[in-house]
């Protein structure tokens, strides 16, 4: 599946991406496909860039920020009701995630006890539901299968960057295109 994600970001100011709040990103999944449950795996690439504060040793310093990301996910869709072979489909789904992120402040900005730029790992989850589309599906087969998937997600995770733990939740709204 290729897909589209809007994330709106929130938690406390200058150690979460929350005044900004908008970024994006792309992704594809692999998913096995199943009646009641469909594990996958998917990468995703985010971005992020705009004007926020920023916990520089306890004061909050206002500046221009780009943030990129790189995640791998492993989880579920899960089919609480048995799944069509057309029509539309309604599931949950679940993923554990890993990330790596950087981050890179403005240079014309001064601070004293974090750099210009960074980069650290992650680790989260995230869970939500869904519909699926199923517009075309020849002899039934998962071969020969097209849709369409919108989903909204709550997504949790944080990071070691700039000397501090930093908040990445959001809420994320998502749609994808399978065959």
């Amino acid at each position: 599946m290729l897909s589209l994600r809007q994330s709106s970001y929130s938690g406390q100011k200058g150690k979460s991406f929350a005044e900004t709040g908008n970024g994006y990103s792309g992704g594809v999944s692999i998913f096995l496909d199943s009646n009641r449950f469909a594990p996958f795996v998917g990468v995703y690439y985010g971005h992020m860039s705009g004007k926020q504060s920023f916990n520089d040793n306890g004061v909050l310093v206002p500046s221009a920020f780009v943030f990129q990301s790189g995640s791998a996910e492993i989880g579920a869709q899960i089919y609480p009701i048995l799944r069509s072979h057309k029509g539309v489909n309604l599931f949950l789904s679940g993923a554990g995630i890993l990330g790596y992120h950087s981050l890179a402040l403005s240079k014309k900005q001064t601070f004293t006890k974090i750099p210009n730029s960074d980069q650290g790992y992650s680790t989260g989850y995230r869970g939500g539901l869904g519909a699926e589309w199923i517009i075309k599906n020849s002899n039934y087969t998962s071969t020969n299968k097209w849709s369409l998937t919108i989903d909204v997600n709550y997504r949790s995770e944080f990071t070691v960057i700039m000397n501090q733990t930093m908040s990445l939740d959001s809420l994320q709204l998502g749609v994808g295109l399978s065959w």
